[in-house]
């Protein structure tokens, strides 16, 4: 078994053995094989067993030539063993010669195997710990909403805040004035028309402010720079409270998914043409009942989401994300920015494969439908992220493989997503929604429940295969 300092190198060693890992790397994990003995020998073993499997797997046959020179010294005894036939024993029966061959190859061909289902098992390594489970599902979850177009400065924002990026603290803060006269009811169809239709084939800059309500009484407050260019994709930038870049992320295409919204509200837009960063806008508004939900401010020209309010059930502000000023026609997008990985529309769920780690994933989940999802190559270790919306609630969903230190984890802290984390057998399966807590009930409800984690033998041949093949 390695030590706990070896853990970091241990993947590695078979990528190390045969040459293939980036130079960097290379140089590390050499340097540290060089210091310990433990993974010098777990080396040598792997590339011992390489060295063999390849002399059996291309052992070249003798020439035509030598084949006639031998015949010839032998004579009349070349069907049999050279050594026997020299000291005058008696003769082997073809079935003898048959069966001694079968007997030494077998003993050989047994020798490799035992082999190398040794090293196999020992290389096997099981799923690794999860650290922070909570912090790593909120974090998971913010990449996964920052790369939905509606959400991008939102899911920067509250990224940079779990990470201690300094914010300002606002005692109260008031809905944006609408004129309430001159309301048009809109099908749910035209209002996410108006939704889906934002940041296409446009090119724009600016700074976006950010409030979440703490459910303290108080609103965190955190800008983000959002620079869009038309066909390449948009740099978001989580700023400090000082106006200092804190993290940056590249998103490869922030208009990807269609946002879902409920049926079941009723949509209206209004007459009026509020201003919003200089340009003209649109008001779309969701309602549940007589109760706004959601207010949208999409630029009447080019289509841009300008601002965006979220509602309680008594009209308070629990979520505002606004463009504080806004300059189209210029972008610089930052091509050394972290990558986000790149959400599917959900209408490409429909083929085989797609899902990954969980035994299904379903299209519908707490009444949210399946909006967007991302999952790992062929060949890969296998993940899964899975975002449901309404346009205003989100869940997402995510499954990698790992261990659990402790049992099932709830969260709750204030301000924050809501996670719930459990273990399906050789996985973790983490939940986290922006909606009540019973929508995070109902969500894990219809999920796979807890598993225990139980290492088979054949997972570990299976895991120790591939790490010997430079593919674990």
């Amino acid at each position: 078994m390695f030590n706990h300092g070896c853990r970091r190198f241990e993947d590695d060693l078979s990528g190390y053995v045969s040459g293939t890992l980036p130079e960097d790397r290379l140089l590390a994990v050499a340097a540290h094989v060089k210091e310990c003995p433990q993974c010098q020998q777990a080396a040598d073993d792997i590339a011992a067993l390489r060295a063999r499997l390849s002399t059996v797997a291309s052992c070249p046959a003798a020439s035509s030539s030598l084949a006639s020179r031998l015949q010839g010294i032998a004579g009349g005894d070349c069907d049999q063993p050279l050594y026997l036939t020299s000291r005058g024993r008696a003769p082997l029966t073809r079935r003898q010669r048959v069966g001694r061959r079968l007997t030494q190859g077998g003993v050989a061909t047994m020798v490799v195997l035992v082999t190398l289902v040794s090293v196999t098992l020992a290389l096997g390594r099981e799923p690794a710990a999860v650290a922070d489970p909570v912090r790593t599902a909120r974090e998971e979850h913010f990449l996964t909403v920052m790369s939905l177009s509606v959400d991008e400065g939102v899911g920067a924002a509250m990224w940079a805040r779990e990470r201690g990026a300094s914010v300002q603290t606002v005692s109260n803060i008031s809905a944006r004035d609408k004129d309430d006269s001159g309301a048009v009811a809109i099908t749910a169809d035209e209002a996410s028309g108006l939704l889906e239709n934002q940041n296409s084939n446009v090119t724009y800059s600016g700074t976006q402010r950010v409030w979440v309500d703490d459910e303290k009484g108080s609103y965190t407050a955190s800008d983000v720079r959002i620079d869009e260019a038309a066909g390449v994709g948009a740099s978001v930038t989580a700023l400090d409270a000082e106006g200092k870049p804190f993290r940056s992320w590249r998103v490869g295409n922030s208009n990807c998914c269609s946002t879902g919204l409920d049926r079941a509200w009723s949509f209206f837009t209004y007459e009026d043409t509020p201003v919003v960063a200089g340009r003209f806008a649109k008001v779309l508004e969701a309602r549940d009942g007589t109760s706004p939900v959601a207010r949208w401010w999409v630029d009447r020209v080019t289509g841009v989401l300008l601002w965006s309010e979220r509602y309680n059930s008594s009209g308070k502000p629990t979520l505002i994300a606004g463009f504080i000023e806004l300059e189209f026609g210029t972008a610089t997008v930052d091509a050394n920015a972290e990558e986000i990985p790149q959400l599917k529309n959900a209408s490409f769920a429909n083929s085989s494969g797609w899902c990954r780690g969980l035994a299904s994933c379903p299209l519908e989940l707490a009444g949210l439908p399946l909006v967007a999802y991302a999952s790992s190559a062929d060949g890969e270790e296998p993940w899964q992220r899975l975002v449901y919306s309404d346009g205003v609630r989100a869940i997402s969903v995510s499954w990698d493989r790992g261990v659990l230190a402790s049992g099932r984890i709830d969260d709750d802290s204030s301000g924050q997503p809501h996670v719930a984390v459990w273990q399906v057998g050789d996985g973790v399966v983490s939940v986290v929604t922006t909606g009540s807590r019973e929508l995070t009930r109902q969500a894990c409800n219809e999920l796979p429940g807890e598993q225990p984690n139980e290492f088979t033998l054949a997972q570990r041949l299976d895991s120790g295969w591939r790490r010997l093949l430079g593919d674990g």
